[in-house]
């Protein structure tokens, strides 16, 4: 077995860390033991992840700053806006919001667990259907506060690890995960053994295959970033301003919901000198709306992979909700064992003790979206959604103009080919002083996606045998003002396609008034171009 050091273990410890949108937890294994540790903080086992800056600058978080809101600026759901410009009260974004919470929150684990305090190497998660930009930032806030991060784990496979280690499952698993700001749903296959692409896998890594009884294989990816549990609070408080036809302040709303969520029974509230009530009939019509749009998305991956009958395993703090399960429950068999608030930070502390004790990753990833370059104003994947990683992709580009002596070359994500894709990196290349013998320079592109999901391009121009290596420098996927124009363009064109059709689809008129009302969100971007085309076809 080759040494761990390929991960660049320090030896002090190891945490496994589940940065969520509602919630956050950190876990561990004591020396010698076989059952995790889920380490308190203040709030307990479970922190909100919640920020409060009190009148005297200090700063508190969790459940101190979750009874907070309403009362004076509070920051919650920040996860949803990692990789982006997006700023909160006080010019904050989401990844200078993450490390205040993050370094807050193991300040008071090392203070109740004093014995921790020298750890350093953790392993950390993401959503599944994160965009490179979001892992680099989640990366980047732990690294910039002296944590090792081992590795970077999608959040669905870490509960998927925990189940197959209690229940071993043997049928193929599909990780239902919903949090309280994404929703992830992956198919895994359990095997007996180690699947033939791991050689390649390992051989990368620099590491022997691990002797695992038990593997996972995953087999298909999808998700949206957009859609969680605060979708549900925003669906309860659009049904009680319409139901009500009154307007009142979105945050003394949303504590009223989370009582009637927790409690299971009807809160009234005050606005402008008149009573009104939230009930469960208000939480459950809410949520089904929800349950709908993550059904679509499990059923259609399902029909894609010709999947039946999978084993469902519940991840993500909204997957308490009853409604959600007993849904569930109608079709399919479901295991809930474990706090889906706790099992992705034990996942993630299962990987980092088999990096520490060389015992290797016991499963295969895919790539969630393409990566590419536009080419003729269309995407051309050089890495391909469901490709396992680590991998290599390349392709050529060749400038536009003759004899220019500097190229930009930008690099893409999308969910498929018929959508919009999200401007994620550039490369400028300077000094080019040769070209083929029409006059146009050549330039090799190569892509390559590392265990922990981050890039790195290789540019080769083919005229001087020259290669320059180029870390990925992520642009905020909000800021291109030029993607900017694109997408507000991008309703008028849907809107123009679909009246062209000339017969009226319920599901596209939703999906076009969801995507006009939603700042040009991505995902239903997406479902909208797909419907189109398959409509256009027909």
């Amino acid at each position: 077995m080759k040494p761990s050091n390929v991960f660049n273990v320090t030896g002090t410890g190891f945490f496994g860390i589940d940065l969520g949108t509602t919630n956050s937890v950190v876990a561990t294994f004591k020396a010698d033991s076989q059952v995790p540790e889920v380490l308190h903080s203040k709030s307990g086992p479970i922190t909100p992840s919640v920020v409060a800056f009190l009148p005297d600058k200090s700063v508190v978080v969790g459940k101190k700053a979750r009874d907070l809101r309403g009362k004076i600026t509070t920051y919650s759901s920040f996860k949803k806006f990692m990789g982006t410009t997006h700023t909160f009260d006080g010019g904050y974004t989401a990844k200078d919001i993450s490390k205040i919470f993050i370094e807050k929150l193991m300040n008071e684990i090392f203070e109740l667990n004093p014995e921790y305090e020298k750890t350093k190497d953790v392993v950390v998660s993401v959503p599944a259907y994160f965009d490179a930009p979001q892992i680099q930032d989640t990366a980047s806030v732990f690294t910039q506060l002296g944590f090792n991060v081992l590795f970077i784990q999608q959040e669905p496979i870490s509960a998927a690890l925990v189940y197959q280690t209690l229940k071993k499952i043997d049928s193929t698993i599909s990780v239902f995960d919903l949090g309280g700001g994404t929703f992830d749903t992956i198919l895994i296959e359990s095997m007996t053994g180690f699947p033939k692409d791991s050689v390649t896998f390992y051989r990368q890594l620099g590491l022997d295959l691990p002797s695992i009884e038990d593997t996972l294989s995953i087999i298909d990816i999808s998700g949206d970033n957009l859609l969680g549990g605060d979708n549900i609070d925003e669906e309860v408080y659009r049904i009680i301003c319409a139901e009500y036809k009154i307007r009142p302040p979105r945050e003394e709303i949303i504590n009223v919901i989370e009582d009637v969520k927790i409690l299971k029974q009807a809160h009234i509230f005050e606005w402008k000198g008149k009573t009104y009530s939230v009930t469960n009939e208000h939480i459950i019509a809410a949520t089904d709306v929800i349950w709908k749009r993550a059904e679509s998305i499990m059923n259609a991956r399902f029909k894609a992979k010709k999947v039946s009958n999978p084993h469902i395993v519940l991840c993500g703090g909204s997957t308490k909700s009853q409604y959600i399960r007993e849904k569930l429950h109608e079709k399919f068999q479901v295991s809930y064992e474990i706090d889906p608030d706790l099992s992705v930070a034990i996942g993630n502390a299962m990987t980092a003790r088999n990096i520490i004790e060389n015992q290797g990753l016991p499963f295969l990833s895919v790539m969630p979206k393409h990566i590419g370059v536009k080419i003729g104003g269309r995407l051309k994947p050089v890495v391909k959604k469901g490709q396992v990683f680590p991998c290599v992709g390349r392709t050529f580009a060749r400038s536009k103009e003759k004899f220019v002596q500097k190229m930009d070359i930008n690099f893409y994500q999308s969910e498929d080919l018929f959508s919009l894709p999200t401007l994620i990196s550039n490369v400028t290349i300077d000094n080019i002083e040769e070209w083929d013998q029409e006059g146009y320079a050549n330039i090799q592109v190569t892509i390559r996606v590392l265990a922990d999901q981050t890039l790195k391009v290789e540019v080769f121009h083919e005229e001087t045998a020259s290669v320059l290596e180029h870390e990925i420098s992520f642009i905020d996927n909000d800021i291109s003002s030029r993607e900017g124009k694109e997408g507000s363009k991008a309703y008028n064109r849907f809107k123009q396609k679909y009246d062209n059709l000339g017969k009226k689809d319920e599901q596209l008129e939703d999906l076009l008034q969801q995507f006009k009302n939603s700042d040009d969100d991505k995902s239903i971007a997406s479902q909208i171009a797909v419907l189109l085309a398959r409509k256009a076809g027909k």
